[in-house]
């Protein structure tokens, strides 16, 4: 299951684990923008939760513990990662589905239950969630580039990187208003196109709210590495609609 960088400072800053106790790094079989690198030119990692012993894919999670009654339990379930919190539901534009080929039994959840608000909230917040990292992300591969390390760095100083980023970034997002964060997280990567001016730019001032809070919270990004200019932002997919008359 991956970890993004919202799930990494949660896990270790509300259970006060250490990451070497619930995460581990994997290199990349097909590199994508998630990936980060610990040499310049070399593989990149992506990080992930940590299973039991061995990490093999039919093992379960490190933090699934057996009930008295035999079942068993998410140990961490209000910090569990938003990709555990969103699973098995994709969404297409306003739909919200239950993917095909998943592990859960298809009979798991009803068209009633598929409806309930909370899977659209969660899958917006898996692309907030994503969109933001790869900018994170995005920020460490450029200063190993720029300063490439003499042999390839330990995940630690990626991890403890990842840890001060976020601790910054979780100061912004604990002092907006609810209602505020809730039209942040169900507008992200949302346009109202004009239909008399389909290709023209949104002025500043005009920006949705979602697009202003990821310009702040790339401006809190770019305070790490100085020395290094910042970066093209990432790309994102956006969803234009016409405006409603």
């Amino acid at each position: 299951m991956p970890l993004f960088g919202h799930d990494f400072w949660r896990i270790h800053t509300h259970q006060h684990l250490a990451p070497e106790k619930f995460a581990f790094i994997a290199e990349q079989e097909t590199p994508d923008a998630l990936g980060f690198f610990l040499a310049s030119g070399g593989p990149t990692f992506g990080l992930a939760l940590m299973k039991i012993e061995p990490l093999t894919a039919t093992q379960p999670c490190v933090f699934l513990e057996p009930t008295p009654d035999g079942q068993t339990r998410c140990s961490i379930y209000h910090d569990r990662p938003i990709t555990c919190r969103a699973y098995p539901m994709s969404k297409f534009g306003a739909k919200v589905f239950q993917r095909e080929a998943t592990l859960c039994p298809p009979d798991s959840w009803s068209d009633e239950d598929i409806l309930a608000p909370h899977w659209r909230e969660n899958l917006q917040l898996l692309r907030v969630y994503r969109d933001i990292y790869v900018e994170v992300v995005a920020r460490w591969n450029g200063a190993i580039e720029k300063w490439p390390p003499p042999e390839p760095l330990p995940a630690s100083v990626f991890c403890d990187f990842l840890l001060k980023v976020y601790d910054e970034i979780a100061r912004v997002e604990d002092g907006l208003q609810p209602d505020r964060w809730r039209e942040i997280l169900l507008g992200w990567a949302r346009v109202e196109r004009q239909e008399d001016d389909p290709g023209g730019d949104v002025p500043r001032a005009q920006e949705p709210l979602w697009l202003a809070h990821f310009r702040r919270t790339r401006d809190l990004i770019d305070r790490f590495f100085p020395d290094l200019a910042p970066l093209p932002f990432q790309r994102i997919l956006v969803e234009s609609r016409p405006t409603e008359s």
